[in-house]
Parts: structure tokens; sequence; C-alpha cells
């Protein structure tokens, strides 16, 4: 429930709640990466994937959707019919980007 405000008030996650992930979405990423015209790298709420796999970027979007379930994060949409609550879950989803992306190039260099 929203208080108008874009805060989300009472809110109660339900036992077997499903988050959705949507592959087509992981899969264009994907595509962009692996498309030699295309001059920009797919990505996950504007971070760069370039070099992460399916199962690398579905982890970053499913941290991203995961902090969506606690309450201070809840997705609601403000007076101005904008999104709230997304800075914190796109934090999320950057840093496993991020430490996914380390892990890889750590890797390479052994």
């Amino acid at each position: 429930r929203d208080d108008h405000t874009g805060v989300a008030t009472d809110v109660k996650i339900e036992e077997g709640s499903t988050i959705k992930i949507f592959k087509g979405a992981i899969n264009k990423a994907l595509a962009m990466n692996n498309d030699p015209k295309s001059e920009d790298a797919g990505n996950v709420n504007g971070k760069s994937v370039q070099f992460l796999d399916f199962m690398q970027i579905a982890a970053a979007v499913l941290g991203h959707e995961i902090e969506h379930t606690t309450k201070e994060n809840i997705l609601t949409v403000d007076k101005d019919g904008k999104k709230a609550a997304e800075k914190i879950p796109t934090n999320i989803s950057n840093k496993i980007i991020d430490e996914t992306d380390d892990l890889i190039k750590k890797k390479r260099r052994n």
C-alpha cells in the first residue's frame, strides 16, 4: 500500500511470493555484447555487463529484485509518476556486476 507520498506502508511480503526475471532482457544484453555493430555493451539498470554470461547477469538482476522485498525498497510510484525506491536495489545489482567483473578479470590474469 502506498501513502501517496511514494512511501510504502504496511508492507507484507507473502510467503511463497514470486520474483520474475525476464530472460528476454538478459538475452538482449547478451546479444548487444556479441553484436559487432552495437556500439553499446548490454547493461542492467545502466551498468555494463559486457563480460558477463547469462547466469551472472541473472544473478545481478535477482539481487536487485530481492532488495525490492524490503519495506524500504518496495517499488512505488511517487506523485510525479516516477518510480521510487530504485537507488539501493540498483546499488546492489551494480555491486554484484562489479564483483563478478573483478573475478573474471582476476581469472584472466592467472
